[in-house]
């Protein structure tokens, strides 16, 4: 599959504009928009490391990993806890 894409880029077109779609979706309805893409792209990097192999963390810490991404007090917290860097 990575080969085919490597081959011809243009495949990933489909999915290009699906993601573009889900990104302004995001961008559009979230309160932090910048912390909800954040989120958005962890979740999908743990995806797809599972997907194509190159992720060495069990099924278990992944799903672990997943929960706290879902968590919004494990991210509202933080932002109410450290003062503004200016």
């Amino acid at each position: 599959m990575l080969a085919a894409l490597a081959d011809d880029p243009g495949l990933l077109a489909g999915s290009r504009r699906v993601d573009a779609a889900k990104v302004e979706d995001i961008k559009a309805e979230a309160d932090d928009p910048e912390l909800a893409l954040l989120r958005w792209a962890a979740a999908r990097g743990l995806a797809l490391a599972a997907l194509f192999g190159p992720c060495s963390l069990s099924d278990d810490e992944r799903g672990e990993l997943f929960e706290r991404l879902l968590d919004d007090a494990q991210w509202t917290a933080r932002h109410h806890l450290a003062p503004a860097m200016t």
